[in-house]
């Protein structure tokens, strides 16, 4: 495998990390665990994360920024955490995820 193809392999196996951290993440906090969510993202971003969360077309949000509603005293991840637990608590519930595990029997 030459440098390139390897860099490009390795590009892409640290994006499937990143999106599968975030994934964890959100998950946990949408299960009301905050802590556990909040340690996972850590992982994966710098506490001085700087993030934009866009509703529709008219309400934006950039944090840290003038718009930011939390305080600069909270990392950036801590703000992050804060922006989808809020998320969730306006809407009203706790998103859950259920797996269902389906078995099959022989028919012998």
């Amino acid at each position: 495998m030459n440098d390139a193809a390897s860099a490009a392999e390795s590009d892409s196996v640290e994006l499937s990390n990143l999106a599968s951290c975030y994934a964890d993440g959100i998950d946990m906090i949408g299960n009301g665990k905050n802590e556990a969510g909040a340690s996972r993202w850590r992982q994966c971003f710098a506490e001085d994360l700087k993030f934009t969360l866009t509703f529709g077309a008219s309400v934006s949000m950039t944090c840290p920024g003038e718009k930011c509603p939390m305080p600069a005293s909270m990392s950036g991840v801590d703000r992050r955490v804060a922006a989808a637990r809020n998320t969730y608590e306006r809407a009203g519930y706790v998103a859950k995820a259920i797996i269902k595990h389906w078995h099959r029997t022989s028919g012998a």
